[in-house]
């Protein structure tokens, strides 16, 4: 009788483990893709590679001395002391490889296939441009064995001349890919969050002007230390605008453009805290205010009111390590903010709204 007890609760143990498994495999999240597609990769590439744009540039004016930090702001570490760890600015190199493993992604799966050909251009256009900001900044790095995931998880480092050279082939294989497909898809238009407010045939002639533009960058960066295939640019030309990559950002919870959100205004209109903290210094307004130049125009279009023109008023300027609380302070929302609110402001500027 104990064995049949036995037997028949090992019996009702395995249905209920069964069961449970079927109903598991069943209840799946809709919302969590376990696929992806160039369609839909591509998109959030190009906008993650724009997003980082922000990154370089408070690092790069962080470092210069550019920009400092407010009195009474505290926490700026390696950037005040000049004392950096391996541990500072990872997000740089993390963040720029896990979006160049985006684009790759692209790359590999469009390689050949005619009717995503225009995919396959914009994604080495954009390989070759969020490399370009990393040899820039690191030198030397991963680049033939980058990207391969598991297949090499401790790829070999590039010489920095070899990885230039490489980057501008790059450019020239995107050219030629869009020379030979000079009209937009509906497929591509739909997907390029970055010049598909152009007609078809300029959307892509302003991609060929974007990778002539890189590929320009390139060339004078790496002077006379590279020897590039091809040093010659495409009949295009180069852009004379701004390159504005645009997902569909609106003043919608989770919908805002990350830097306005992170330093200007939430979606609320509330002013948000984070950009008080960062101030010019009075090295960069000698660049405006007659000590090394007198541009007060030019002052007027990028610093908030006030703050640089002609002049250099107190208290809103900064020297990078004072952290006095009497030491000048950000303002509201930021200091190159030009507006008096989340809905009055500038349409020329850093923030625009």
């Amino acid at each position: 009788m104990r064995k049949s007890i036995k037997y028949l609760l090992i019996a009702l143990v395995g249905i209920s483990v069964s069961s449970c498994k079927k109903y598991l495999d069943i209840n799946t999240n809709p919302n969590q893709a376990i696929t992806a597609t160039p369609q839909l990769v591509l998109p959030q590439a190009i906008t993650a590679v724009a997003n980082q744009t922000w990154a370089y540039n408070f690092y790069g004016a962080q470092t210069v001395g550019y920009l400092a930090n407010g009195g009474g702001v505290s926490g700026w570490g390696a950037i005040i002391s000049y004392n950096y760890a391996t541990t500072d600015q990872q997000g740089l190199w993390n963040n720029s490889y896990d979006i160049a493993t985006d684009i790759q992604y692209v790359i590999t799966n469009t390689e050949g296939n005619a009717d995503l050909a225009q995919f396959n251009a914009a994604a080495k256009i954009m390989k070759a441009y969020a490399f370009q900001r990393l040899v820039d900044q690191y030198n030397d790095l991963p680049y033939t064995d980058a990207l391969k995931g598991v297949g090499n998880v401790t790829p070999k480092y590039d010489k920095a001349t070899d990885v230039y050279k490489a980057l501008a082939d790059l450019c020239d294989q995107g050219i030629a890919t869009f020379k030979a497909n000079p009209t937009a898809s509906t497929a591509f238009r739909t997907a390029d969050v970055m010049f598909n407010g152009s007609a078809a045939a300029a959307e892509i002639t302003r991609w060929i002007q974007f990778a002539n533009t890189i590929k320009l960058r390139l060339i004078i960066r790496a002077g006379s230390k590279v020897a590039f295939t091809n040093k010659t640019f495409d009949a295009a030309g180069f852009l004379t605008d701004d390159a504005v990559v645009n997902p569909g950002y609106a003043r919608v919870d989770g919908k805002q453009n990350p830097a306005w959100n992170s330093f200007a205004y939430t979606f609320a209109n509330a002013a948000v805290g984070g950009g008080v903290q960062y101030v010019p210094t009075p090295y960069i307004a000698t660049f405006y205010n007659g000590v090394k130049l007198s541009d007060p125009g030019r002052a007027a279009v990028v610093y908030k009111a006030n703050i640089i023109n002609g002049t250099t008023p107190t208290g809103t300027l900064n020297q990078l390590g004072n952290q006095l609380a009497t030491a000048g302070r950000g303002q509201t929302p930021n200091s190159w903010f030009r507006g008096t609110n989340a809905t009055n402001f500038e349409s020329i500027g850093i923030f625009k709204g």
